[in-house]
């Protein structure tokens, strides 16, 4: 058995599913309505975004603004202003969602970056995972 700090042990699986996918470069962009069930499940803020393609940078202006204790209005743009990030790299936009540009985007803000998606109207699926520590900054 598999024991972890907690001091629960782990002793055996009672089924496994694996899931495979291949993350394929997309383009993120401007603000996109969300299925009434995500909306109503209250956990995804989705930045009203729409007049630029930059909605991975509104993303992380949610982060840090959760960060410093902010939640109120987070999907308002101009709430989010004071948080948005500087970006000593040149990316381009619509940002193209790969994993060198995820990775760039990481290390320049020093944040791990997990990207979802939804397919269809009901599942959610992970685009990019992080490797990322923000630990050893």
């Amino acid at each position: 058995s598999i024991t972890a700090g907690s001091g629960w042990t782990f002793e055996y699986f009672k089924e496994t599913f694996l899931h495979i996918l291949k993350l394929q470069d997309t383009t993120g962009g401007s603000y996109i309505d969300l299925p009434k069930r995500v909306k109503d499940s209250k956990t995804c803020i989705n930045p009203h975004n729409k007049d630029d393609d930059e909605c991975v940078v509104w993303c992380l202006a949610i982060h840090k603004a959760l960060q410093e204790g902010e939640n109120k209005n987070l999907t308002r743009i101009s709430k989010l202003k004071r948080f948005k990030p500087t970006l000593t790299t040149p990316f381009n936009f619509p940002f193209v969602v790969n994993k060198r540009n995820v990775q760039a985007l990481e290390q320049d803000t020093q944040t791990s970056i997990n990207i979802f998606a939804l397919e269809g109207q009901k599942q959610i699926v992970p685009k990019f995972l992080s490797e990322y520590n923000t630990e050893n900054q």
